[in-house]
């Protein structure tokens, strides 16, 4: 019986003229391959919501590596408001078996930091979200058109690809319970897991999971204080405001973007819970240049 491959795929440079995709193979039986060896391709761009004009691109072995490349002319991202994606076809030889067969869907995202600040497509993104648990039937489109992220709990992959279908960005919270390092790669191969949170009580293993996701941003979620060895750790800071908080000075002396949550303290339905995130914004505003809000 064949074994799951291993197979980490992400991209390296992406501008409005060229993307280059990669695809990772590790610790696999597979024999021998050839430099300039075809192992698959990636065929789009594809959405949902508007037509598109598909195109196949070959993902091939350079010279000395196990890491397949696909160059992609004039790509399409994927955003919120645009949710474009490709999807990863590979077949990887194996020693005295047949080929194991890989599918993931690609959405490119152009979102980064910059000082204290999120950018998307180069442009100050502020992200404004609600906790929810991770349900298909949620009104994700409504999610979209008012530009509502999605704080769930480790969510399973058919709430991935429908947020990834429907332009819902989700940050993932992860807890010491679950398999850091399983759960990170799964969630890093949907569109629409742009963050994954971490809690303070989560073992420092950012450097380890970053080679299983390079284009995931990684959260602390932190309570009280910041130590200056928590926020080096992370990407972003994600502050539990349900308990005293260092004041916004503090937080941004770190130079990293930061992140209120204030959680509910009774059940709402998403609508609500957007009001008040809103609420919550506009309560903050004034302490400091914070770069998102989460209810």
């Amino acid at each position: 019986m064949n074994a799951a491959p291993r197979v980490t795929m992400f991209w390296g440079t992406a501008t409005e003229a060229r993307a280059v995709i990669y695809a990772r193979l590790e610790e696999l039986e597979f024999p021998p391959l050839s430099a300039g060896q075809r192992v698959g391709e990636i065929h789009g761009p594809f959405a949902d919501q508007v037509h598109t004009l598909p195109a196949r691109y070959d993902l091939k072995l350079p010279p000395r590596s196990a890491t397949a490349e696909c160059l992609i002319p004039d790509p399409c991202f994927w955003t919120p408001r645009v949710p474009l994606f490709y999807q990863a076809s590979l077949t990887i030889p194996q020693r005295e078996q047949d080929g194991i067969e890989f599918r993931q869907m690609i959405g490119i995202r152009r979102l980064g930091i910059v000082g204290t600040d999120f950018r998307w497509e180069g442009r100050r993104w502020v992200m404004r979200g609600v906790a929810v648990e991770p349900r298909t039937d949620l009104p994700l489109a409504d999610f979209r058109e008012t530009g509502t992220a999605a704080f769930v709990s480790n969510p399973a992959d058919d709430f991935c690809e429908a947020a990834s279908r429907k332009g819902v960005v989700i940050i993932a919270r992860l807890e010491p319970s679950d398999e850091l390092e399983s759960a990170v790669a799964r969630l890093a191969r949907w569109p629409a897991v742009a963050i994954v949170a971490l809690s303070e009580s989560n073992p420092n293993t950012d450097a380890r999971l970053r080679g299983l996701a390079p284009n995931l941003l990684f959260a602390r979620l932190v309570r009280g204080d910041v130590s200056p060895e928590m926020a080096g750790a992370c990407d972003l800071l994600l502050v539990d405001a349900s308990h005293e908080m260092a004041s916004v000075d503090s937080l941004l002396s770190h130079g990293k973007p930061t992140v209120i949550w204030k959680p509910a303290a009774k059940p709402l339905d998403w609508r609500q819970s957007r009001t008040e995130c809103d609420a919550l914004q506009a309560r903050l505003a004034a302490a400091g240049i914070l770069s998102g809000y989460l209810t």
